[in-house]
């Protein structure tokens, strides 16, 4: 049932990048991103909502076709600082969106501090499960149409040329969400094919 559900997704996320194919439709979500209705409603309805014990940020960078906010959370045991930040992605191709936390261990010792490489969570494993309840029901309460979109999904490589990134091979992550930087390059864990 769950694979012939990703497989109908696949092709909705092609038919809607495929209207931004031209490189300056493209540029102008990036561009226009914060003078839309949508980035106000984003603002007003995500922005310093509490999940859990602590409030969600909006904040979005320029560089990025999508809205995010997030929250972090940090706890010290002994030498170690576990610092956890919580964060939701709307596409603005779409109404797509993922959730995943970027956990990163530091280990400070009397002569040296060692950071560890971050891990990306990408689905509702332990304590984290409460985060994505929440933050999933926050988005279909404000997005009603909105679609979860797998992890696995997001390092395949698109089909489509996107002029606005110059012939370069772009992951659906890239595509959909983040113009610089790449989540999928930490060590991911829990379930890539999660989605709810």
């Amino acid at each position: 049932m769950l694979n012939q559900m990703i497989k109908k997704l696949f092709p909705h996320i092609n038919d809607e990048l495929a209207k931004y194919v031209n490189g300056d439709d493209y540029t102008n979500l990036i561009i226009s991103k914060f003078k839309v209705p949508d980035y106000e409603k984003w603002k007003s309805k995500i922005n310093g909502v509490k999940l859990g014990d602590t409030v969600l940020l909006s904040d979005s960078t320029d560089q990025n076709v999508c809205y995010t906010a997030f929250k972090t959370s940090s706890k010290t045991i002994g030498e170690l600082k576990v610092i956890d930040f919580f964060y939701i992605q709307k596409s603005r191709i779409a109404d797509f969106f993922i959730i995943y936390v970027k956990s990163r261990v530091v280990a400070n010792y009397p002569d040296e501090k060692i950071i560890y490489p971050s891990t990306l969570i990408v689905s509702p494993e332990t304590i984290y499960a409460p985060f994505f309840r929440e933050a999933r029901t926050l988005i279909i309460e404000n997005y009603p149409n909105a679609q979860m979109i797998p992890f696995y999904m997001l390092s395949r490589d698109v089909s489509l040329t996107i002029p606005h990134f110059k012939g370069e091979k772009i992951n659906y992550y890239r595509a959909l969400f983040g113009y610089e930087g790449d989540i999928l390059n930490s060590h991911i864990t829990g379930d890539p094919n999660f989605w709810f």
